[in-house]
C-alpha cells in the first residue's frame, strides 16, 4: 500500500494538474504521443517535480489498465519528460554537521538526538518521528514505519518503500547511550505520571499519546540553522551527508543506499545484493567518528 503521504501527492497532482478534458478521455484512447502533449502543455506553469508526480500517478493507473487486460502497453513508459529541477541545497560538511548538531542541542536535548538520529541512520525525517521505543535494541535502530502529515493529522504508516523499506540499522555507541539516556529520562517522567512505560511508546513526544508533528524538527531545524549561521542545509540534507560521506568513506552502494533505504540503489550494485550486517556496524561506526570528532 501507498504511504498517506504519497497518496495525497498523488491526489494533489490530479487536483491540480489534470485536465479535465483528460480525465474524461477513454482509456484505450491515450498513446504515448497523447501523454507527450498532456505535458508539453503543462511544461511552461508546472515545475519538473510536480510533472514527474503527475507521471508517477498516470503510470500507475495505466499499469493497473493493462493489468486488466484494458489495453496492451502503458502509455506513460517512454514519457518524454523534463529535466530535474535543480534543488537548491547542498550537502554540508563535516565540521558543518557538527556545528549544526550542536546548535539543535540548543533547540532541546531531544531534538539534538533526533537530528543526531537522522544524521547517523540516513533515515527520512518522518521515518525517525515514527520511531517506537522498542525499535531500539542495544546497538541497533530498526526502520519500519513513517509519519506523515495529512489534513493536519500525523499518520502513521508505511515507509515510502513499505515493506521492502523496513531495515535493522547498526548504530555507534555514543549514540545508543544517548538513546538509552532519552528512555531512562521517559521512564522517570512516566513515573512521576503515574503511567507505565512500554516499548510501543513514541521515542520522540510531548504527551506520549502521539508523535512529534512532521513539519516540527524542520521548524527546529530551522531555527537551529538559523542560530548556526549555516541556512542553506535543509534537515532532509542530512541524508545527503550520510551517503556522501560513506562513499568517500570507501562504504559499498549497497550498504550505502540500503542504510537509506533505497530498495533499489543501481545497476552497478545488484553484485552487492546480500545485506552484510558487519558492513552497516562498520558504516555506523564510520559515521559517528566523524561527527563526534572522535
Amino acid at each position: 500500500p501507498l504511504a498517506a503521504g504519497t497518496k495525497q501527492n498523488y491526489e494533489t497532482a490530479r487536483r491540480l494538474h489534470l485536465p479535465a478534458s483528460f480525465e474524461a478521455r477513454q482509456v484505450a484512447t491515450i498513446t504515448p504521443p497523447a501523454i507527450d502533449a498532456l505535458y508539453r502543455g503543462l511544461e511552461p506553469t508546472v515545475t519538473a517535480h510536480a510533472l514527474d508526480r503527475l507521471n508517477a500517478l498516470l503510470s500507475g493507473a495505466f499499469r493497473r489498465a493493462v493489468r486488466a487486460g484494458r489495453i496492451e502497453l502503458n502509455p506513460c513508459r517512454d514519457a518524454l519528460l523534463p529535466a530535474p529541477d535543480e534543488p537548491d541545497t547542498r550537502t554540508p560538511e563535516t565540521d558543518e554537521a557538527r556545528t549544526l548538531l550542536d546548535a539543535c542541542d540548543t533547540i532541546s536535548v531531544s531534538f539534538g538526538l533526533y537530528a543526531r538520529v537522522v544524521a547517523q541512520t540516513g533515515a527520512r525525517p518522518g521515518e525517525v518521528v515514527a520511531l517506537q521505543r522498542g525499535d531500539v535494541v542495544d546497538d541497533s535502530v530498526t526502520i519500519e514505519r513513517a509519519a506523515s502529515r495529512v489534513k493536519g493529522a500525523v499518520i502513521i504508516g508505511p515507509t515510502k518503500t513499505g515493506k521492502r523499506g523496513i531495515r535493522r540499522l547498526a548504530i555507534g555507541p555514543v549514540l545508543a547511550k544517548r538513546i538509552q539516556m532519552h528512555i531512562d529520562e521517559q521512564d522517570a517522567e512516566l513515573a512521576r505520571l503515574g503511567a507505565a512505560a512500554s516499548s510501543e511508546l513514541w521515542l520522540f513526544t510531548d504527551d506520549y499519546r502521539r508523535p512529534w508533528y512532521p513539519s516540527t524538527p524542520s521548524r527546529w531545524w530551522r531555527e537551529a540553522r538559523d542560530a548556526a549561521g549555516i541556512t542553506d542545509i535543509r534537515l532532509y540534507d542530512l541524508r545527503h551527508y550520510v551517503a556522501t560521506e560513506l562513499f568517500a568513506g570507501g562504504f559499498d552502494d549497497q550498504t550505502t543506499m540500503r542504510r537509506l533505504g533505497h530498495t533499489n540503489p543501481s545497476m552497478g550494485s545488484k553484485r552487492y545484493a546480500t545485506n552484510r550486517p558487519a558492513r552497516d556496524r562498520l558504516a555506523a561506526e564510520h559515521l559517528e567518528a566523524q561527527l563526534e570528532g572522535e
